[in-house]
């Protein structure tokens, strides 16, 4: 069951989905943030954010805007690491302020 349990910077805090669902979900609604969406080993939790478009943007919106072909596929290329893919998708770490892993 999806349910906010917060508002945050990205807008509302969303639990109860997990990995592709959460990445529809988020650019359905078009704002928010599911922490922890999914686990890499060797990484941990990554946290998805809706995000903003534009030159200067990130998140999911970003991707979106800029590499709309790959949304289907980002869940598969973030945990084979080790495979040679087409695009370069960042998880950062201490991304403006906040302390945690996210998909930007």
């Amino acid at each position: 069951m999806i349910k906010i349990v917060n508002t945050g910077e990205f807008g509302p805090i969303y639990e109860g989905i997990l990995g592709k669902e959460a990445i529809d979900f988020l650019l359905e609604k078009r704002s928010g943030e599911v922490p922890k969406a999914m686990n890499r080993d060797g990484l941990g939790y990554i946290d998805f954010i809706y995000g903003k478009k534009g030159e200067q943007g990130y998140g999911l919106a970003h991707i979106e805007e800029y590499h709309s072909e790959i949304i289907p596929y980002l869940v598969v290329i973030i945990q084979k690491r080790n495979q040679p893919i087409s695009f370069t998708i960042w998880v950062a770490y201490d991304f403006q302020p906040l302390k945690r892993l996210m998909l930007i």
